[in-house]
């Protein structure tokens, strides 16, 4: 993990306090211009322009004093650094104390300012496009209206963050040793701030992810990927007699070949997240903390974490229903057992990112027949058809997995185009899961078998969660000879 500098922290800041006296100084002036020239205008207007100019004004000065504690924290990081330059996880007082809390409260927080941001500019617009005496045109109009139907979804996000936090209020992770070691274990326990007793248990997972920022401004996203994951179950709870809390104990075993917290560049990010869920009556239960997973002294190259993950004593997951997964598991008249991954079986979880790429495309006919900049559908067509593809792509693909003792035969089709994969059992040395897709906070898995020679054979599945995924490969492998 890259140490922080004194001049990076200090560049950093001053950026962010430029960017929020931009803010700051245009919405201030505008709320001013507003208000003084509107006595002789539309009183509706001047009532929208102060509005919007101070809100504008008060995000400029919440950037800037973000800026000030930006720089004032980062600081403190640089002079730990100093004093550890051989231990990251020293660079964090959190993570130094191995007591880490999660990021309920800081999550709600973002999720409200940015709805509310998004709102103030998404109403605004549509009410000066809708007044009467407007003067843009019908198309305009429509595509105007998709952007308040995206601010209630933020709101209804706002809302419900700001339920979880009032009903769970912030958890906090105590480490029982820091850090937490690749090639070994990261273990500790959670405490609650309520007690938390869900029928099912607690579902905790802990990944290794890579974070990559493209685009900048209202462009900007952040696309994850899943370099490392295991999954568990947990009923017990170390705090069984005390009603005021819960505390739920943490055991990860990881493997060797995980990688390191390290800020790559400054558009990409390797970092270790630990969360748990609990289904609970209204809002359910969930925490997420930043972990510290480091390779150490104590990183043992040959650490087998599968082996010492079934050694574990966790509570078994709930039985798979594949039928409600979308997935029929039967015996084939060819003498195998046939996995059968039907289309439209994530329609749930996919439905609304493919409505926002089609309501782009459609939304890019009218923008290009209004008066907007030619530059605005170009973009909205280009995002549109990746959404719209990656999204369908995942609806309208069905596989047939033949699962023989001796090999495995797949059919992929998409609209009537068939392709087919093998693999024989000798040349297979393991069977994984990738995440290759996410909707929200859903990870899709596709199954990969992994030759002894390295090739890869990929099996699009699209299995929602890890821990359905690693089933399937349970049930493959018990299917399969063993003889390999």
């Amino acid at each position: 993990m890259s140490a922080p500098s004194a001049k990076g922290n200090l560049v950093g800041s001053i950026f962010l306090g430029l960017f929020g006296s931009f803010f700051f100084v245009i919405g201030v002036g505008a709320a001013i211009a507003t208000y003084q020239q509107g006595h002789s205008g539309d009183g509706q207007s001047v009532w929208v322009g102060v509005i919007m100019g101070t809100f504008f004004a008060l995000v400029g000065a919440g950037i800037i004093y973000a800026a000030f504690a930006s720089h004032k924290k980062g600081k403190k990081a640089v002079k730990l650094a100093a004093e550890h330059p051989n231990a990251p996880w020293l660079h964090r007082r959190d993570w130094a104390e191995g007591r880490i809390v999660d990021s309920n409260k800081v999550g709600f927080i973002f999720v409200l300012i940015f709805a509310v941001f998004w709102n103030a500019i998404a109403w605004a617009a549509t009410i000066g496009v809708f007044k009467e005496g407007s003067n843009a045109d019908e198309a305009a109009r429509y595509v105007v209206l998709l952007f308040p139907l995206v601010g209630l979804g933020l709101a209804y996000a706002a809302i419900y963050q700001l339920m979880r936090w009032r009903k769970f209020g912030s958890s906090a992770f105590d480490m029982a040793e820091v850090p937490g070691v690749i090639g070994g274990s990261l273990g500790g326990i959670i405490l609650t701030k309520v007690n938390v007793r869900p029928e099912k248990g607690f579902h905790l997972s802990l990944r290794n992810i890579k974070e990559v920022v493209t685009g900048s401004g209202k462009n900007r996203s952040t696309n994850v990927t899943v370099l490392w994951e295991s999954e568990q179950w947990v009923k017990e709870d170390a705090l069984a007699d005390d009603p005021t809390q819960s505390a739920i104990p943490v055991l990860f075993n990881i493997p060797f070949s995980c990688s390191s917290p390290e800020n790559v560049s400054s558009s990409v990010t390797i970092k270790w997240e630990l969360k748990v869920k609990a289904e609970m009556p209204g809002v359910d239960y969930q925490s997420t903390f930043e972990v510290p997973v480091f390779k150490t002294e104590n990183s043992d190259p040959d650490f087998d974490a599968r082996a010492a993950r079934d050694a574990e004593t966790v509570a078994s997951a709930p039985v798979v229903d594949w039928r409600k997964s979308g997935i029929v598991i039967r015996d084939d008249f060819s003498g195998a057992t046939l996995v059968e991954a039907r289309a439209g079986r994530n329609f749930i979880f996919l439905f609304v990112p493919l409505l926002i790429g089609l309501g782009m495309l459609v939304g890019t006919y009218f923008a290009w027949n209004s008066n907007m900049p030619k530059i605005f559908p170009i973009f909205l067509t280009i995002f549109g058809l990746l959404v719209t593809a990656g999204c369908g792509g995942a609806l309208f693909t069905s596989l047939r997995l033949k699962i023989f003792p001796d090999r495995l035969e797949s059919e992929r089709r998409f609209f009537g185009l068939t392709k087919y994969a093998s693999v024989n059992v000798s040349e297979l040395d393991r069977l994984e899961s990738i995440s290759t897709m996410s909707s929200g906070e859903v990870h899709f898995y596709d199954l990969v078998g992994i030759k002894h020679n390295g090739e890869k054979v990929k099996f699009p599945l699209r299995i929602r969660g890890k821990a359905q995924a690693d089933a399937m490969i349970k049930l493959i492998e018990d299917k399969i000879s063993t003889d390999r």
